[in-house]
């Protein structure tokens, strides 16, 4: 198991063992690592395509056809990525954290795809977390009278032109 100097074992201190350990695709050029499977650029994790096969009883969810796997259906939507994690319509609570002061706030006036502007140093800032309202602690209050929103600052409410929390066609 371990390296035998005398009757105590030869033990490497931790940088030695570091340098001792050789990637083998490092020391490959771009077009061995090309034609291996499922690297990229070196790395092992990065654009990995696996592929199960698909059991032959195997009925998509989606179009109830045989052949493919749900994740693979052609009438799956698309997997687009928004600016926010939430993607729904209805207003949430968001954490937001301004990378350019370092300011840090929390809103309950935040929706998908909309940030708002940090009031230090004016960027926009997109929540980093998002989470559904409690909406036991308003007891059924349309809004909260202890702070006013400051609309200028809020993307939803200048896109709309008014209260964002107003307009209840874009859901509550």
């Amino acid at each position: 198991m371990y390296p035998v100097v005398g009757n105590s074992p030869l033990f490497l201190a931790p940088a030695e063992c570091l340098n001792s350990v050789v990637d083998p695709h490092l020391q490959m050029d771009q077009a061995q690592r090309d034609s291996l499977p499922f690297v990229s650029d070196g790395n092992l994790w990065q654009n990995r395509q696996i592929r199960r096969a698909v059991p032959p009883e195997y009925l998509c969810h989606l179009c109830f056809q045989k052949g493919h796997l749900i994740n693979d259906c052609p009438w799956a939507p698309p997997k687009s990525k928004g600016l926010t994690p939430y993607q729904g319509t209805k207003r949430c609570f968001g954490e937001y954290a301004c990378a350019n002061c370092k300011r840090k706030w929390m809103s309950g006036n935040s929706w998908s795809n909309a940030g708002q502007t940090c009031k230090i140093c004016g960027e926009r800032v997109y929540p980093h977390r998002q989470k559904p309202l409690d909406r036991s602690a308003y007891s059924g209050s349309e809004f909260c009278p202890r702070k006013e929103h400051p609309r200028h600052l809020c993307e939803m409410c200048m896109q709309l032109g008014d209260y964002c929390r107003k307009n209840k066609s874009i859901g509550q």
